[in-house]
């Protein structure tokens, strides 16, 4: 037998021989043994043995415990796969708590340690210290996480937690999903707490109302439902349908509202717009009304808006100011600080013109009405003096 070649030996066809009477040839020192494969595994020991569990499988070695019926533990130390068809790929460790605990029916670990997966068919891909409770949950590594929802979701990063029906967290640090179909995509200490609530990134940021979204930014909040921020900082949301672009300090309290950005502006009015700016407000019953930007300028009207400039005050209806300075008086009005004309202009209504006391210094071209009250007259100013026109 020594002198026959390996090469030359026929090899063996799967299934084609008896594992239990077959013999292999075994060389030590020039002499020529014979054995059968099941003594040759038993004479070198063997990687696996049977679990306590029914059909369940686990190393010789690494104290780890099939206890599941079909369970199964590949590697590692200190593992419990105690679900029925429980896995756990490899991963441990010693210490008291250092192993990895598949104790849900059909739940898989796939490595790390001090993973548990404890919901049904739930899984911890690797990581420490994470846990899936609910049913179908899945981690997919980082520390500390928790995905204790059916169908919840924690991609990776650390101490997050989906705890929603379908919620996610796709990593980042202290995040919560815990409305129905939240997400929170990443960032730090963001919540979103509201059905089909969206925190994108960032920090501190929360939405607490269905079908809003604050994609990033710092300290933003959102609390009414169908709402958006899209970023800045400490800006707040509260009017159903609203939205805040970005900029500090704003807050959209009306229904429909928004603000494009700038500080401390306020859009309470239904509807209402206020483009940027520095402390601009719409409000009270200043339904659709619109404030372009400037500072301290206030719309309360119906269908008002402000151009811009700074001071304004418009409580009139459809009433209108471009300039700095100006409070409206009269409904349906378009209120100007100064206007140039360099074309023509055409009024099909009435022209009024506001009585003064004095005449001005003059430029040619000007009219004006002056005089006492009951007895003003206009004027037009001819390049060096003033006349009246009747």
């Amino acid at each position: 037998m020594a002198s026959i070649k390996i090469s030359e030996l026929t090899p063996i066809v799967s299934g084609s021989i008896n594992t239990g009477s077959a013999s292999i040839p075994i060389v030590n020192a020039g002499t020529t043994f014979k054995t059968t494969p099941k003594d040759l595994i038993d004479s070198i020991g063997r990687v696996f043995e049977e679990g306590s569990g029914t059909n369940s499988i686990q190393p010789v070695e690494g104290s780890n415990t099939a206890s599941g019926d079909y369970s199964t533990v590949g590697g590692g130390c200190c593992n419990t796969a105690s679900g029925y068809y429980a896995t756990i790929a490899g991963g441990g460790g010693l210490g008291k708590g250092a192993g990895n605990t598949a104790s849900g029916d059909c739940s898989t670990i796939g490595g790390g340690n001090s993973n548990e997966a404890s919901g049904t068919r739930s899984t911890v891909s690797g990581g420490t210290n994470n846990l899936t409770e609910g049913s179908y949950s899945t981690i997919g590594g980082g520390d500390s996480n928790t995905a204790s929802e059916n169908t919840s979701t924690v991609g990776g990063g650390r101490s997050n937690t989906a705890s929603g029906d379908y919620s996610t967290v796709s990593g980042g640090y202290q995040n919560i999903a815990s409305g129905s179909n939240s997400t929170v995509s990443g960032g730090y200490c963001n919540t979103a707490s509201g059905d089909y609530s969206t925190v994108s990134g960032g920090c501190n940021n929360s939405v607490s109302s269905c079908y809003s979204t604050i994609s990033g930014g710092y300290n933003n909040s959102v609390s009414s439902c169908y709402s958006t921020i899209s970023g800045g900082y400490n800006n707040t949301v509260s009017g159903c349908y609203s939205t805040v672009s970005g900029g500090e300090f704003n807050s959209a309290s009306g229904s429909y509202s928004t603000i494009g950005g700038g500080y401390c502006n306020i859009a309470s009015g239904s509807y209402s717009t206020i483009s940027g700016g520095y402390c601009n407000t719409t409000s009270g019953y200043g339904s659709y009304s619109t404030i372009s930007g400037g500072n301290n300028n206030t719309a309360s009207g119906y269908y008002s808006t402000i151009g811009g400039g700074n001071n304004n005050t418009v409580p009139n209806l459809n009433s209108h100011i471009l300039g700095s300075g100006i409070s409206s008086d009269k409904d349906d009005t378009t209120f100007v600080q100064n206007l140039h004309i360099t074309g023509s202009t055409t009024a099909n209504g009435i022209l009024q013109l506001s009585r003064r006391n004095t005449t001005p210094i003059g430029v040619e071209g000007m009219i004006i009405a002056s005089g006492s009250a009951g007895a003003s007259k206009p004027y037009y100013f001819n390049g060096s003096t003033w006349n009246a026109l009747f």
